[in-house]
């Protein structure tokens, strides 16, 4: 199993409905990481799963599909990519300990 890496919207939606939308009890979307990090040079890629080092987002913006909140990405070193509790991306450093609350794997 590995840190989740969301590549187009209808896997996010897979992760909504059946985490989020159909769980029983309910189960509310709270701010989890994913498998996605910062490179020095300021790229965004995937660390995990078979999207190993494919590259999400750069300074020519999103090379698939992404799913940035507004004021994202932030410059950061460091940083990991979460989802926020709006479903949106967020960036953080890896010392930031008040955004996350869990995690989803897959494999």
């Amino acid at each position: 199993s590995y840190l989740v890496t969301i590549t187009s919207p209808q896997e996010w939606d897979f992760i909504k409905t059946r985490l989020f939308d159909q769980a029983w009890p309910p189960i509310n979307l709270a701010p989890f990481w994913t498998g996605g990090y910062q490179t020095a040079q300021g790229a965004w890629k995937w660390i995990t799963g078979p999207e190993q080092n494919f590259t999400v987002y750069d300074n020519s913006g999103c090379w698939t599909w992404c799913n940035w909140d507004e004021d994202q990405p932030q410059p950061v070193v460091n940083g990991r990519l979460g989802v926020r509790a709006n479903g949106r991306w967020s960036s953080h450093p890896v010392t930031d300990t008040t955004m996350a609350y869990g995690y989803i794997l897959e494999k």
